[in-house]
């Protein structure tokens, strides 16, 4: 059976078995039932997987379940944070008889990786400013030994253990308890990028090197305030291993 791909991944297929989950859904309903996985074929879980607009997450398994309306075609995509991307066309009858197995590729392979444990590479990133940042004293930092201490793999398990943070719904996104509105969510931004409709739950805690949490306007430094960024409800600034470049005002 042939796919449509728009970015390469080493191998997208499927598997011609009893689907991994329940198939549900009416006459005029699609069931699109999948596993993603890495190369070693090792389930990859909080996987986002996007089928026609619909976004759904991968469980621990690396197990998805979409219900979508019936159409002749189904475009999908998959992206999981230190994995390259996939987007792919399959056609509704390939979707309903078989289970699509994604593999995707790990990007540590390809990367320039910076070790930021040597300080005197921190100053050429953007962990400098944070370093900077941090030494004030305003805000709440999370670090790279805060986040071994609570050993998971889950970056939103551990932001929720700080102090004013509120972790609900599902897939789970965190707001700070400064504001009551439930959708007053925070602005993300990842290795100095402004990253809108960012999921923490595909964000592994091991990719992580230090977290800044900003509950209010008055608390958010001025470099996160530019782009476009509506601060009104928080700041919440990852930083991974690799560290980008030090963003400015």
């Amino acid at each position: 059976m042939m796919m449509e791909m728009t970015r390469p991944v080493l191998c997208v297929c499927f598997l011609v078995a009893a689907a991994l989950l329940p198939r549900v859904g009416a006459a005029q309903n699609l069931s699109v039932v999948g596993i993603v996985r890495d190369t070693a074929g090792v389930p990859i879980a909080s996987a986002e997987v996007t089928v026609m607009g619909r976004i759904v997450f991968s469980d621990s398994l690396g197990r998805f379940f979409v219900l979508h309306t019936l159409t002749d075609s189904i475009r999908m995509s998959v992206r999981r944070m230190g994995y390259e991307s996939s987007s792919f066309t399959i056609s509704a009858d390939d979707a309903e008889k078989n289970t699509v197995d994604v593999v995707l590729r790990r990007l540590a392979a390809t990367l320039a990786a910076v070790t930021v444990r040597e300080m005197e590479l921190r100053s050429t990133t953007g962990l400098r400013g944070y370093d900077e940042r941090r030494q004030r004293g305003v805000g709440v930092f999370v670090t790279r030994q805060d986040i071994e201490k609570r050993d998971t793999r889950s970056l939103i398990d551990i932001l929720r253990a700080q102090r004013g943070v509120i972790v609900s719904g599902r897939p789970r996104s965190l707001r700070f308890a400064t504001y009551q509105r439930r959708n007053c969510t925070p602005e993300i931004w990842l290795d100095g990028q402004r990253t809108p409709g960012l999921e923490l739950e595909s964000v592994s805690a091991n990719e992580v090197e230090g977290v800044e949490l900003y509950q209010s306007v008055a608390t958010t430094p001025p470099e996160f305030h530019r782009g476009g960024a509506n601060v009104e409800c928080g700041t919440v600034v990852i930083w991974t291993k690799r560290g980008k470049l030090e963003v400015k005002p």
